[in-house]
């Protein structure tokens, strides 16, 4: 008795077959990919220092005053936006980086799960925000973006502060 139906024999020999397998493969492929990964949106904001020639070291310390102030001038525009200070000591030892925030648990639930670090390498200050599910900046990111921009151009000079997207 032969059942009603299509049968499928391997290895496919119809064009039709091939192509359909093809197609099934394709879908699985981009399915994968599309929901096995989060986006991650990058937005940083760099402040340029002059390097500051003292016992012949040109490298910029993150014990210099006006590292200093600029630092200050972070923490007080991230966490007024709800970001909180992480430990340092609980980050793993990367190069340059000066402190981190992030989106405290407890708020992830209702806002944009942000990640920032502050790192000081080649005389730069740069400050980058992560935001993980995301394929354009939040608002929050922005207007923080914004924010550091204005603060630090009115101090230090436009010239030397840089916004990326």
């Amino acid at each position: 008795m032969k059942s009603k139906g299509c049968e499928i024999n391997f290895p496919c020999s119809s064009s039709q077959c091939r192509a359909a397998m093809r197609t099934i493969i394709i879908l699985c492929f981009l399915t994968t990919i599309v929901t096995g990964c989060d986006p991650v949106r990058f937005r940083s904001v760099a402040l340029r220092f002059p390097p500051q020639q003292a016992q012949g070291s040109v490298s910029v310390s993150a014990n210099r005053s006006e590292v200093q102030e600029a630092l200050n001038v972070v923490d007080l525009v991230v966490t007024q936006q709800g970001l909180t200070l992480v430990d340092i000591s609980s980050v793993t030892n990367q190069p340059g980086l000066v402190t981190t925030y992030h989106t405290p648990p407890l708020k992830r639930a209702t806002d944009p799960m942000i990640g920032c670090g502050v790192f000081l390498k080649n005389n730069t200050l740069s400050i980058i925000f992560s935001e993980r599910g995301r394929l354009s900046s939040s608002d929050t990111v922005r207007q923080m973006c914004e924010t550091l921009h204005e603060r630090l151009s009115s101090h230090y000079g436009a010239e030397r502060v840089t916004v990326e997207h």
